[in-house]
């Protein structure tokens, strides 16, 4: 039997993910480095997007996965990815500044999300990765 390396992708909560700043601003920044965890969006189009089917633990979501590129087309500011419609389920499962959203792909457009909690002084190893966002290989043999 072959081994099967599944990619994971973890990215630190801020306040602005957790809508706590007033920012305008919906959802989550996804760096144009790590677009290619998610299903390929056409970028010929203005604002291309997707809906992204959540499993978490024993509830569902959908998430919009979505390039504003405004600004090859109408001359404007807007050039990210992000993931938006994220915030029910971050509230939900009382998501804070400093814990870490982890997906793992699941099939073409799903996902699954867990919330890994921010260590505390208690926790008798902590792991810290320079960054907000991480690709995480797992290979299982």
């Amino acid at each position: 039997m072959g081994s099967r390396t599944e990619e994971r992708l973890r990215k630190q909560l801020t306040a602005n993910d957790l809508g706590l700043t007033g920012s305008h601003q919906a959802g989550i920044h996804v760096p144009m480095s790590l677009a290619a965890f998610f299903p390929p969006l056409d970028s010929k189009r203005s604002n291309p997007d997707t809906w992204l089917s959540i499993e978490a633990g024993s509830r569902a979501y959908r998430w919009r996965y979505v390039y504003y590129n405004t600004r090859l087309f109408r001359n404007r500011y807007a050039y990210e990815y992000r993931l938006t419609y994220v915030r029910d389920y971050l509230a939900g499962v009382g998501a804070a500044v400093g814990d870490t959203l982890e997906l793992q792909q699941l099939g073409a457009d799903t996902y699954g999300a867990s919330i890994v909690r921010a260590p505390s002084e208690n926790d008798p190893i902590v792991l810290t990765i320079m960054g907000r966002w991480s690709l995480i290989k797992v290979t299982r043999t």
